[in-house]
């Protein structure tokens, strides 16, 4: 099998794997005061600990959030572990004992955490998250959250915005994007949309094509490279996809969504986890994910 990670043109058969691959990735977060949606998270296992990444607005201060389940199972609302940085950067976490863990789909594994790309070229990504437009009322007292996982490509380095922020978005002093800290994505206004509730399992068959959802509800949800492996011998590719960013940001006048690159994540999680600073260096030390297109 080719060590190289190759971007193509892929079959409808190829982004329905990858959106199966993320669906089960992506968690919505409530808000347990009022029962509204509130954001979205990924979940990554690093060594034994599991975490549900997001964006610190989404769990700082004032929010007390709740892992939405499938109808009937009660939400995951404990956690072992809260942080974020909400000065330097948009990130946060929330680490979940194993028992609560168990209780989830799937986590990103570290070797699919991705620490550099050429952010010079457009690529394409999926974006996983809850947008609080599709929450739906079950009964009194519960919502039910909606899924989506949207394909994009990422704005290249020379379409970066010199005027950054626009006046519509809340900046909270971030300051304007940089290439060694954040990735910017073109947010569509019309897509084939795929959808799936949580703890369900993923069918094409939800896909819609039509306007593409608000994104608010969708920060701390995650943001994928859309890579394939090939294998040499019978040429046939499988999805490797590569989680690349946490969004947290909406330019609603550009139609840009604004994330923090994965490893500003892990900046914050080897600050608080001694025994992760060993994996996550060598994590960073990995630039050897080699990204060609196809010929």
């Amino acid at each position: 099998m080719s060590n190289q990670c190759k971007l193509y043109e892929p079959s409808d058969h190829e982004i329905e794997a990858a959106r199966i691959h993320v669906a089960s990735r992506v968690v919505g977060l409530r808000d347990l005061d009022d029962g509204q949606g509130l954001g979205s998270a990924v979940c990554i296992k690093m060594g034994n600990r599991y975490f549900l990444a997001t964006a610190a607005h989404v769990i700082s201060t004032g929010h007390h959030v709740e892992v939405i389940m499938k109808q009937g199972e009660q939400p995951i609302s404990d956690y072992a572990n809260s942080l974020w940085d909400d000065e330097t950067a948009d990130v946060g976490l929330l680490e979940l004992a194993k028992e609560q863990a168990d209780r989830l789909e799937s986590f990103v594994d570290e070797t699919s955490l991705c620490t550099s790309f050429d952010a010079k070229s457009a690529w394409s990504v999926l974006v996983g998250g809850y947008p609080g437009s599709q929450y739906v009322p079950i009964q009194r007292g519960q919502i039910g959250a909606v899924g989506m996982i949207v394909l994009c490509r990422t704005v290249p380095l020379s379409e970066w915005p010199n005027d950054w922020p626009p006046a519509d978005i809340d900046s909270r002093e971030l300051g304007p994007p940089h290439p060694q800290k954040d990735i910017l994505v073109n947010y569509p206004n019309e897509t084939d949309i795929q959808i799936s509730g949580p703890g369900l399992a993923y069918a094409a068959s939800r896909g819609r094509s039509g306007p593409t959802p608000h994104p608010s509800g969708v920060s701390g949800g995650g943001i994928w490279l859309v890579l394939f492996q090939e294998k040499k011998k019978t040429g046939l590719r499988f999805p490797d996809l590569r989680l690349v960013g946490i969004q947290t940001r909406f330019a609603e006048n550009r139609g840009i969504l604004r994330g923090n690159l994965v490893g500003v994540w892990l900046d914050l999680v080897k600050a608080h986890y001694p025994d992760l600073r060993q994996t996550i260096s060598g994590i960073k030390r990995k630039r050897g994910l080699k990204l060609a297109k196809s010929k």
